[in-house]
């Protein structure tokens, strides 16, 4: 499981599809109190970002016409992890098509914008809203 610091709108059809996927699924394992230290160690989860980068994922899947009926669950966000450095070109690395759409090849979008358009730091702490219940 991992959250991409990547627009969505640059990611190919296997990785969009395969984060919202796993954004359900880390819920599920904070939910379920499974230890994810591991991930929040090498930088590959940051719970805080879960909800918005879900919903980011997700009006994505809509606008490329995909129907999207899966409301993230509810869960209580420890407020851990981060998202580590050079990810994106790990991303890249690893699958032609993401790096066909950071290079501007589908999109017209440059490795710059691919970089610059989502956090990799964490927002402010929030407190308890609808469908994400922060620890006080």
């Amino acid at each position: 499981m991992r959250l991409w610091p990547v627009d969505p709108r640059l990611l190919c059809r296997k990785h969009l599809l395969g984060e919202h996927v796993e954004t359900h699924m880390m819920v599920g394992s904070l939910n379920r109190g499974i230890s994810m230290d591991g991930f929040y160690s090498r930088g590959l989860i940051d719970t805080r970002l879960i909800r918005a980068r879900h919903d980011a994922v997700g009006a994505e899947m809509g606008t490329r016409g995909y129907q999207h009926a899966s409301p993230l669950s509810p869960f209580i966000d420890p407020r851990r992890g981060h998202l580590a450095a050079g990810a994106g070109a790990d991303l890249c690395r690893r699958c032609v098509e993401c790096a066909e759409l950071a290079s501007g090849g589908a999109t017209g979008h440059t490795e710059a914008t691919l970089w610059a358009a989502a956090p990799v730091t964490s927002p402010e702490p929030r407190r308890a809203t609808e469908g994400h219940l922060a620890i006080q």
